[in-house]
C-alpha cells in the first residue's frame, strides 16, 4: 500500500528538522574544535601545562643545513602537539570526567570521599600512604641518630641560651583518615614512624613535639587542611602555633610568640587549584579556605628572600612589631601558613628552608634569635636525610 500525501509530509518534516539538527551540532562542534586551535595558533606559546604538571615543548631552532632537518623534525613535532592543538582541553576534560566518578587521573593521588584528596608516593622510596599504614620502619640506628641529631641542637642551644623545640606536622591521611577509602582508613595505624621517635625523644627528654593531638582536637569541629591540597590551611597553623607556645613555654618558663586566642579571626574565602588538584590535571577546582585575622595591627616593613641561584631557600622579615620576639624557624612549605601568625607576634623571622634537622649555626650567630623552631613533616622520615653525615 503506497503512503499517501498526507503521511509523506509529516516525515520530510521530521527529515529536515533532523538535519537542522545535525548541522547545528556540527557547526557547534566545528567551533569547539577550532575556537581553541586558532586561539592556539595566535597566542603566545606556553611554557608549562597546568593540567599535566609539566614543561611545553618550545618552538625549535630552525635547521642551518639540510642534513639537519630530519633531526628537527621530531621537536617541531613535539612543538606542534604541545602548543597548537586541544591537549590542554582535552585533558582536563578527561581529569573531570574521571574525578566525577571517583577515579584518580594519577596513582600518586587517592580521592576520599567529602572531596578529600590524598597524596602516595611523590617521594622515594617511600609511599606516604604505607608509612601511615605502620608498615615503613625505622631501624634503631635511625631512630638513634635523628634523636640524636636534635639532642646535638638542644645542647648547643642551650649553651647560648635559646630555646629549641622541633615540632612534627602528622600526615594528612591520619588527621582526616575518615574521609579516606575504607580500604585505606582501616589500615591507618598509630604505630608509625613518628612513634618510634618520639618514644625516644620522651626517653632521653628532648624537645620534641607531636603536633598530631593539638591539630586532632580542632579538626573535630573546624576544617584544619584543604581538602585538594597536602598542606593545613591557617586554622590548622594556628593550632601548630599554640601547641608549639605551649611547648615552649612549658619547658623554657617563658613564652616567645604571644599570640592570644582572642587576638587571632578566621576569614574564609575561596581558593583554587590546590597542589593534589593539579596532580589530577583538575584545573578550577574550587573550596573554602582560611585567612588569620589580628586584632593587633602589625605590619612587614621588610622582606629580603634569600636564593641558592634562581631557588628560594628562606628570607628575612621585619616587622613594626619592635617589641617582639626574634623567631628563627627552620621549615618546608608548611611555614606559609605560619608566616602570618608569626608576623603579628614577632619583631623578626627568619625563615629557611629544610628537611632534615639541621640547625645553621652561623646563621644562629649572626641573627641572635629569641627562639628556634624546627618544623618537620611527618612523611619527611621516609627520606632519612639525617643519614647522610
Amino acid at each position: 500500500m503506497e503512503p499517501t500525501a498526507g503521511a509523506v509530509a509529516p516525515i520530510a518534516g521530521r527529515e529536515r528538522t533532523i538535519r537542522v539538527w545535525i548541522a547545528i551540532n556540527a557547526a557547534i562542534l566545528a567551533l569547539w574544535l577550532l575556537v581553541p586551535l586558532a586561539i592556539g595558533i595566535f597566542e603566545d606559546d606556553r611554557d608549562a601545562s597546568e593540567s599535566e604538571n609539566r614543561s611545553l615543548a618550545q618552538w625549535p631552532s630552525l635547521p642551518v643545513a639540510l642534513a639537519e632537518a630530519p633531526n628537527w623534525l621530531t621537536p617541531f613535532a613535539d612543538y606542534l602537539r604541545d602548543q597548537i592543538g586541544l591537549r590542554e582541553a582535552f585533558t582536563n576534560a578527561h581529569a573531570w570526567a574521571l574525578y566525577s566518578i571517583g577515579v584518580s587521573a594519577n596513582p600518586d593521588v587517592v580521592i576520599g570521599s567529602d572531596g578529600f584528596l590524598f597524596q602516595r608516593t611523590l617521594s622515594k622510596p617511600g609511599d606516604y600512604l604505607e608509612e601511615s599504614f605502620g608498615r615503613l620502619r625505622l631501624a634503631q640506628d635511625e631512630v638513634n641518630a635523628v634523636v640524636g641529631r636534635i639532642a646535638k641542637n638542644a645542647d648547643r642551644a642551650a649553651l647560648i641560651g635559646v630555646p629549641y623545640l622541633v615540632a612534627i606536622v602528622p600526615n594528612k591521611s591520619i588527621v582526616y583518615k575518615k574521609y579516606l577509602p575504607q580500604r585505606y582508613r582501616e589500615r591507618i595505624s598509630d604505630d608509625r614512624m613518628l612513634g618510634q621517635v618520639a618514644k625516644e625523644a620522651e626517653h632521653r627528654n628532648i624537645p620534641f613535639l607531636d603536633l598530631s593531638q593539638a591539630i586532632l582536637r580542632v579538626s573535630k569541629n573546624q576544617l584544619s587542611w584543604l581538602r585538594h591540597d597536602t598542606h593545613w590551611n591557617s586554622v590548622g597553623a594556628w593550632a601548630a602555633y599554640q601547641a608549639i607556645a605551649d611547648k615552649i613555654e612549658a619547658r623554657y618558663g617563658h613564652s616567645v610568640i604571644p599570640l592570644d586566642s582572642e587576638d587571632v579571626k578566621f576569614q574564609g574565602r575561596a581558593t583554587i587549584d590546590g597542589d593534589l588538584a593539579k596532580l589530577l590535571g583538575l584545573r578550577g577546582l574550587s573550596e573554602m579556605t582560611f585567612d588569620a585575622a589580628f586584632a593587633r595591627e602589625v605590619e612587614v616593613q621588610s622582606e629580603e628572600f634569600l636564593k641558592d641561584g634562581n631557588r628560594t631557600i628562606g628570607s628575612l622579615i621585619r616587622t613594626t612589631y619592635v617589641d617582639g620576639p626574634r623567631i628563627m624557624i627552620l621549615a618546608d612549605s608548611f611555614f606559609w601558613r605560619l608566616r602570618p601568625l608569626l608576623i603579628a607576634s614577632s619583631s623578626e623571622i627568619l625563615w629557611l628552608r629544610q628537611l632534615d634537622f639541621t640547625v645553621p649555626w652561623d646563621k644562629v650567630e649572626e641573627f641572635r634569635p629569641s627562639a628556634i623552631i624546627s618544623l618537620y613533616i611527618e612523611s619527611n622520615f621516609i627520606l632519612k636525610r639525617w643519614m647522610d653525615d
